[in-house]
């Protein structure tokens, strides 16, 4: 049919299902094994955990090693308790270059070339980004090992009745070694003239934690309150190095002789290190008061001072505070036949949001002999700006109203909650553009903005069938959210524009996808909107007075807003049935009332370069014409990302007791069974709906998989 249609593809003789090729059903192993014992005064767990996977992709490999222990112990008549942790962690990650960048490969490789040239090589083309995926994948080494241990302990010394003293010390440490290399055989040899690449990295990361408290509880009559106090402090040290070299002797080497590389020798090798630390300190108290268990209140108030934000402003305050009424203790509720429990509440707090990095705050500057000049007929390195001062960076606050209901019903066959909720988040922390001057650099990390989040959260709980040998219980959870950017100012800072934009597209359309404006929500695709096709085969978009014109002519200003990628409706639904010995389970979820930028119909679904693959759609009429445009971003490609999946499904059988063996079962379960959607994609689950640019089902990606289990369970 391509040759019919005079279709300029090039056919080579060959039949090859790329993405088969680098793809396996893979078999992993999960083994637990653990321990409890102990007497009145000390009780210990221990469990060991080995995990061995496989990935979908050929030489893509896992192992994880978790070692847990747990112990307490009380003496002084129980006055004085101890609990010492112990969690270690060993993963490990060995494969070849099966990544994302591989999976795109797959996609666009034309189906009638060979992996293999005749004389055994590997079958490699010119194009633009155009490689042979396989050998991606086994002319690759990578290996990284991580290594994790936490420890933490805690004593509690209760010297009169109802006060519990407390300090908790905890710490963690973690480090991790990467290995990377290319063999001459690799692509990189042949497009980059790299003869053999190799990398290595390591990196370290440290964290300290003490926590002391003071909680006292008491009662009198009808009354009963607590009162807690503390102080906190946590610390964290990270560090990483990293070194590259490229033009080796051999590929024998892998990462372990960087120095034999002749990029070194040039000074064109790469090589950086880096250093963070930051500081946390805080004061925290909390009351509560509760009367006849009818009236309820809470308040609390933390102090919390970090060294990430600027010197004047390291401190924020936190206050919260809530109210509950139990209705169904009240004199008129209380003997009504089938009520178990209704209860009133509503609730006003503020919690901080820490900035993601130490150091913004602070001027810092770029070594770079680039930068540099002659001086006295020498070169001397040079520096430039690379963050701006900001001494007044800051907390951002998240400030939260809401009001549920509690309810059981009917011997708690019927119980849940439903939750409203209003949300604003203060002092948005943002890079924004700023004017270069009176600033040094173009960016800056500022508080300015608001953001409104209103919700609705409902949890129910069915117990529909209760009877010895068989019951059934199921659980429904359903979300929605609005939200909306109300301000992109402050009292210092004033933004050029009302709008900033977020995601992009990659090459060769290189554009961002979602434009987040003062007044509307988070997550809206921000693109030309189609309405045509020409006779010639080009877009026809809705321009801003509403004509259809040729994309050709567009502007800028013709964008305009296309759907949303955050979910309106995010759906749960949770069964378990007990039969006699057997247990069933099965979880459904889903999302709905959004839109997803398919990536791959952008790319594929268009006869832009006949050099790769293309779906099967690419020649299919659009607007009743056949395409024959530039790639773009256009809303041809937005699509609704509504699914609803049985994302697990398990049945087991436990076995009658035998003398030495108090239960064995046997379990079978499968994971992302099915999915019911219109989505023309993979996965719509796969799709991030976070950040400022969700939706985004970009090219570059590792499939989601459908897993199934066997699984045996013994306790002795």
């Amino acid at each position: 049919m391509i040759a019919e249609e005079g279709i300029p593809y090039t056919d080579y003789g060959g039949n090859t299902d790329w993405v088969d090729e680098m793809t396996r059903s893979p078999i992993s192993q999960n083994h637990n094994l653990s321990f409890t014992g102990g007497n009145k005064t000390t009780n210990y767990t221990a469990a060991v955990n080995y995990r061995n996977w496989q990935g979908i992709f050929l030489r893509s490999n896992q192992e994880r090693f978790n070692i847990r222990a747990d112990m307490n112990h009380s003496m002084y008549d129980d006055k004085l308790r101890a609990n010492f942790q112990i969690i270690n962690r060993v993963f490990t990650s060995d494969q070849g270059g099966a990544d994302g960048y591989a999976y795109r490969q797959a996609i666009i490789r034309n189906p009638t070339d060979r992996v293999r040239t005749e004389d055994g090589g590997w079958q490699e083309r010119d194009g633009y980004f155009y490689e042979n995926p396989i050998s991606r994948i086994y002319e690759a080494d990578s290996e990284s090992k991580t290594k994790e241990m936490r420890v933490n302990g805690s004593l509690t010394y209760s010297p009169v009745d109802n006060l519990d003293l407390k300090m908790m010390v905890s710490n963690v440490q973690n480090s991790n070694l990467t290995g990377y290399a290319t063999s001459f055989e690799h692509t990189n040899t042949r497009l980059n003239n790299q003869n053999g690449t190799a990398s290595r990295s390591t990196s370290a990361y440290n964290e300290n934690l003490m926590e002391l408290t003071a909680n006292y509880n008491h009662t009198v009559g009808d009354h009963y309150f607590t009162v807690l106090g503390g102080y906190s402090w946590q610390d964290a040290t990270y560090e990483d190095f990293f070194a590259s070299n490229w033009d080796f002797p051999t590929d024998l080497y892998k990462w372990n002789n960087l120095g034999a590389g002749g990029a070194l020798q040039a000074g064109q090798a790469g090589m950086g290190s880096s250093k963070n630390r930051w500081q946390l300190a805080g004061f925290f108290g909390r009351a509560t008061y509760n009367f006849k268990d009818k009236y309820l209140f809470m308040a609390s108030m933390r102090r919390e001072g970090s060294s990430r934000f600027g010197i004047n402003n390291q401190w924020g305050t936190f206050p919260a505070a809530s109210v509950g009424w139990k209705i169904s203790n009240e004199p008129f509720l209380r003997d009504l036949k089938n009520v178990g429990e209704i209860k009133l509440r509503f609730g006003y707090g503020v919690t901080g949001t820490i900035a993601n990095s130490p150091y913004l705050s602070q001027i810092s500057y770029d070594f770079n002999r680039a930068n540099g000049a002659y001086i006295g007929g020498e070169w001397v390195q040079g520096f430039i700006p690379a963050r701006n001062f900001n001494p007044d960076l800051k907390w951002e606050k998240k400030q939260e109203i809401n009001f549920g209901v509690d309810y059981s019903f009917f011997n708690d066959r019927v119980s849940g909650s439903i939750d409203l909720y209003r949300r604003d988040i203060n002092d948005l922390l943002y890079n924004f553009p700023v004017p270069v001057p009176p600033y040094l650099t173009g960016s800056m990390t500022i508080n300015a903005g608001v953001l409104q989040n209103d919700g609705l959260e409902i949890l129910l709980n069915l117990a529909p069938i209760r009877k010895p040998g068989f019951s059934w219980n199921t659980n429904i959870t359903y979300s929605t959210n609005r939200n909306k950017l109300v301000s992109l100012s402050n009292d210092q800072f004033e933004a050029t524009n009302d709008f900033f934009t977020a995601g992009y597209t990659g090459e060769p359309i290189q554009d961002y996808t979602h434009r987040v404006e003062v007044g509307g929500p988070i997550g809206r695709f921000f693109l030309w909107k189609t309405v045509g096709v020409t006779p010639d085969g080009e877009w026809l978009i809705e321009n801003t007075e509403g004509e259809a014109i040729p994309i050709s002519t567009a502007s800028q200003e013709d964008r305009q807003f296309y759907g949303n990628g955050i979910p309106l409706h995010i759906l749960g639904f949770n069964n378990s049935f007990q039969i006699r010995s057997f247990d069933v389970q099965f979880n459904f979820r889903g999302a709905f009332g959004h839109e997803i930028l398919n990536f791959q119909r952008m790319f594929y679904e268009n006869p832009y370069n006949p050099a790769y693959n293309m779906l099967e759609t690419a020649y299919d009429p659009v607007y009743g014409e056949r395409l024959n445009s530039d790639l773009a971003l256009v809303s041809h490609y937005i699509e609704k990302g509504d699914y609803f999946k049985l994302d697990n499904f398990t049945v087991g059988y436990t076995f009658p007791k035998v003398a030495f063996l108090r239960n064995a079962r046997v379990y079978a379960s499968g994971l992302n069974l099915f999915t019911i959607t219109n989505y023309k994609g993979i996965d719509p689950e796969g799709v991030s709906i976070t950040g400022f640019d969700p939706g985004n089902d970009e090219r570059d990606k590792y499939p989601t998989t459908r897993t199934y289990t066997l699984g045996l369970n013994l306790t002795f």
